[in-house]
């Protein structure tokens, strides 16, 4: 009998409330079983007020296809559209998630992600629970979220992996992009033809993966560094 292997990220707690009727999303499911080949991208949290006290209204998240530079989202997770304001969070290809504070009542009230590169989005305010993150800090890598909502984001939580499946991941993830550019004329062509749509540094990042005899910590440095 084959012995079932267990994925490389971990739950790291849905903090919050999670109540009966409420609406649950996971982002892991939507990436399927390919969900190693994305890295998130861009994050967008709403905010807006309950009885003059600031919460979290809602979350979306976008992954990057690191081997076809497709940005891809499950969608917007949110209460009521009526008075809502909206702060987004832009990650690099050298940026990763790694920090993840919470605050919640009834619903969540604060919510405050930063990466590798100490960019960070704060939004909400200062009521409710602050809640102990034990897996905060530069070995982990946040690679998705779930949770659940209503009227307002009800509960938050990240999936998370170690720092050195990261960065294995990663390697054998621009191996197949370069050993793809290289084998597959279709798809070199393609993304080619769409270098003027891409950022500088995925410009960057397809020309050296481009290059004939570039290393692999030159091409990992678009990641990591």
């Amino acid at each position: 009998m084959e012995e079932k292997k267990e994925p490389p990220y971990i739950y790291g707690g849905n903090y919050g409330c999670i109540y009966r009727n409420a609406k649950h999303f996971n982002d892991i499911v939507f990436l399927g079983e390919n969900y190693l080949n994305y890295k998130i991208q861009k994050i967008k949290i709403w905010s807006g007020e309950k009885d003059s006290n600031k919460i979290i209204k809602g979350i979306q998240v976008w992954y990057k296809n690191l081997l076809d530079g497709n940005i891809i989202t499950p969608g917007e997770f949110k209460g009521d559209n009526q008075l809502l304001n909206a702060d987004e969070l832009e990650i690099k290809s050298n940026e990763y998630l790694n920090t993840f504070n919470i605050r919640v009542d009834n619903e969540v009230t604060q919510l405050e992600l930063g990466t590798n590169k100490n960019n960070k989005i704060s939004v909400g305010g200062t009521t409710g629970e602050e809640k102990y993150i034990p897996f905060n800090g530069g070995d982990n890598v946040f690679i998705f979220f779930y949770g659940s909502y209503e009227d307002a984001l009800n509960s938050l939580g990240v999936g998370y992996i170690h720092k050195k499946d990261y960065m294995a991941i990663f390697f054998f993830g621009y191996f197949q992009l370069r050993y793809k550019l290289k084998n597959d004329e279709k798809f070199k062509k393609e993304w080619i033809e769409k270098e003027n749509t891409l950022k500088e540094e995925d410009k960057a990042l397809l020309k050296t993966c481009l290059l004939p005899d570039t290393s692999f910590n030159e091409i990992i440095k678009f990641v990591l560094i």
